[in-house]
């Protein structure tokens, strides 16, 4: 019980900045080892076909996020004092998800049209398919990570961005296969 209470209480400004530092090299370091790892199993063009898929996923979370989540930051501590927060945080991530599931329907229906977009053929219209899927938790998560900063408990939204690079290894060993 004694971890949830440190987890979730409000940082200092220099504790931050040391927590952020911190889990920012540690994500650069697991970012740069999975590119080498990743570029090493695949030959050139799968490896290209792989970074387009990780390129489509965040892009995808972007649009359903409809950039809601750049507010959390900025008026969380307004709505906190208001006693409102429950409200916007309710209304706010309704919103995402609803934008999410409208994305991920979009991509279900227009796979090969996608695939042509990105791929200049329609042969991996299951790669989007399966990137479609992912975007719901990314949008998720991106909603958790930034309702934590907006709260000013940043050791919570670094250390889920942190963890996110070793649910994004597996989920990128999953993918590798698939293809």
């Amino acid at each position: 019980m004694w971890v949830i209470n440190k987890l979730l209480k409000k940082e200092t400004i220099t504790e931050s900045v040391g927590i952020m530092l911190l889990f920012t090299v540690f994500q650069k370091i697991i970012q740069t080892v999975r590119g080498i790892v990743f570029a090493r199993l695949l030959g050139p063009s799968e490896y290209g076909i792989y970074t387009l898929a990780f390129f489509f996923i965040p892009l995808g979370a972007t649009i359903a996020r409809l950039g809601i989540t750049s507010c959390y930051e900025r008026y969380t501590p307004q709505y906190e004092k208001q006693g409102e927060l429950g409200d916007f945080f309710k209304r706010s991530y309704l919103l995402t998800i609803g934008g999410g599931i409208l994305v991920i329907v979009f991509c279900l229906f227009f796979p090969e049209q996608i695939s042509k977009l990105l791929y200049a053929s329609a042969e991996y219209k299951n790669i989007i398919i399966l990137c479609a899927f992912t975007i719901l938790p990314c949008v998720l998560h991106d909603n958790f990570v930034y309702s934590f900063n907006g709260l000013r408990v940043f050791k919570m939204g670094a250390l889920m961005t942190s963890s996110q690079f070793f649910v994004f290894i597996q989920k990128q060993n999953l993918q590798f296969w698939l293809m």
